[in-house]
């Protein structure tokens, strides 16, 4: 709500963020950036990325950054 950007939002307990997204935006002179990344899930079903697929895509992330 704060960047006015669209993106989605989880309303339950079930994981929402498949990849990892960023926003940004400026607050007065200040660059803000929000990285929205993939949940880690209680309950391993084969569905959700594992642990370790979820660190590995956030260390990609930064990296590149």
């Amino acid at each position: 709500m704060a960047t006015g950007a669209k993106i989605g939002v989880g309303h339950n307990l079930e994981l929402c963020t498949t990849n990892i997204q960023i926003i940004r935006f400026q607050f007065y002179d200040v660059n803000v950036v929000f990285v929205d990344t993939p949940g880690f899930a209680i309950v391993d079903d084969g569905t959700h990325k594992s642990d370790e697929e979820i660190l590995k895509m956030i260390e990609h992330w930064l990296k590149g950054t």
